[in-house]
């Protein structure tokens, strides 16, 4: 476990140092006790899928922001005041994490459970001062289970459909992309602009999971940004995950 943290640590500092051109002093990380964590943190778990060990990361929403805004103003593409800086913190803890043992890439924003182990990291950020992240870590242990004694097959019922359809999913809206060097992402201040691949009458993609599910125009509802979807794709023209469509698949099959 402390090898895991000490890697990422090390990861975030550096990260934070790409991005916003000043290196962090993070110290080790310290236990304490569960009363002692702030009750209203925001937690986000990245997806560690070979280890035995389950990580946390918490933040208070000050601390968020300080991290969020160092990370969109180096990193964000279009106008810096409209990136959001909650989605800008979570692109940080994505980098920082990858490469780091058994980390696949990705995370979910989840509650620790109360069993877990406790942590207070204490940051000094250039500009900002003090500043403290926690983290909760849980170690699980494979379970050796005894054979059942065979059963007759139990009629299956809705309970597992249900429970997926009622999961939640993010959904990203992608108004395009483009390719540019380091150094050039660097150089970006307040006032830049970048070029994207798409324009400005085009419909942009709605994507699930990574992959484009929909199509829509952008409209203000409410005082808020909102889409409307003008196109679904169908199910047999998404891709699987060997590259060709479901229809291909199916085709080539027969």
């Amino acid at each position: 476990m402390k090898s895991v943290l000490s890697a990422w640590l090390e990861n975030l500092a550096s990260a934070i140092e790409n991005l916003s051109g000043a290196k962090p002093h993070i110290q080790p990380a310290i236990s304490i006790e569960a009363k002692s964590v702030p009750s209203e943190l925001f937690w986000w778990e990245p997806a560690l899928g070979a280890t035995e060990l389950s990580v946390w990361v918490g933040a208070e929403a000050s601390v968020l922001e300080v991290l969020g805004s160092a990370a969109s103003a180096a990193g964000a593409i279009g106008d810096p005041p409209l990136r959001d800086t909650q989605q800008s913190y979570q692109e940080l803890l994505q980098l920082s994490w990858q490469g780091v043992e058994g980390a696949v890439g990705g995370g979910r924003l989840t509650t620790p459970p109360l069993d877990a182990q406790w942590l207070r990291i204490p940051v000094e950020m250039p500009g900002a001062g003090a500043i403290h992240l926690f983290a909760a870590c849980r170690e699980t242990r494979k379970e050796t289970r005894k054979p059942k004694p065979d059963r007759p097959p139990q009629a299956r019922t809705g309970t597992t459909l249900d429970l997926l359809l009622d999961t939640e999913i993010p959904i990203t809206v992608r108004f395009g992309s483009t390719r540019m060097l380091l150094q050039d992402i660097m150089r970006l201040s307040p006032g830049s602009v970048v070029d994207l691949n798409r324009d400005m009458d085009e419909p942009v993609d709605i994507m699930v999971n990574g992959r484009i599910v929909a199509r829509g125009d952008v409209v203000s509802l409410q005082g808020n940004y909102a889409l409307r979807v003008t196109e679904i794709r169908e199910r047999r023209s998404l891709p699987l995950r060997g590259g060709a469509s479901s229809g291909e698949s199916a085709k080539g099959a027969r």
